[in-house]
């Protein structure tokens, strides 16, 4: 394979994540081609969109924590919701990398919310170790 960084070379490089190409930065025009693509539902331009965004979400990966799941979930979330991003994406709004980058790091975020609102569902449930048996949790006999 060519060196990346040489300017003729128009070759991807896997980098360690299967299935993730690195190339070059797109221009806007090549990513607007790349987003008509994708929304009809060509896998290869969403890879390499996906690639295309692929350090955004290492970021947020390295930034973000999810309780009891791997640092990867938070990238597979990112991928998820990058489809989404995808569809719903209209040029004449606005930036695209703007949109992605806001509308997936709130998700991560909302996804970290609710997994410490399950949390909590345990210790809503749970029952008072101070309530004798026979009683209620405010003390009164059953």
């Amino acid at each position: 394979m060519k060196d990346i960084d040489n300017e003729e070379d128009d070759y991807p490089k896997t980098l360690g994540v299967e299935g993730i190409v690195r190339y070059k930065k797109l221009s806007p025009s090549d990513l607007a081609l790349k987003l008509e693509r994708a929304k009809k539902g060509d896998e290869l331009a969403f890879k390499e969109i996906l690639a295309f965004m692929h350090y955004f979400l290492i970021r947020l990966k390295d930034r973000f924590f999810i309780q009891g799941s791997d640092s990867e979930d938070i990238y597979q979330e990112g991928a998820i919701k990058l489809m989404n991003v995808i569809e719903k994406f209209d040029p004449n709004k606005g930036n695209f990398v703007t949109f992605a980058q806001q509308a997936i790091e709130k998700h991560i975020i909302t996804c970290i919310n609710r997994e410490k609102a399950q949390k909590r569902i345990h210790l809503n449930n749970a029952l008072s170790l101070n309530v004798g048996m026979g009683q209620n949790e405010l003390g009164d006999d059953k």
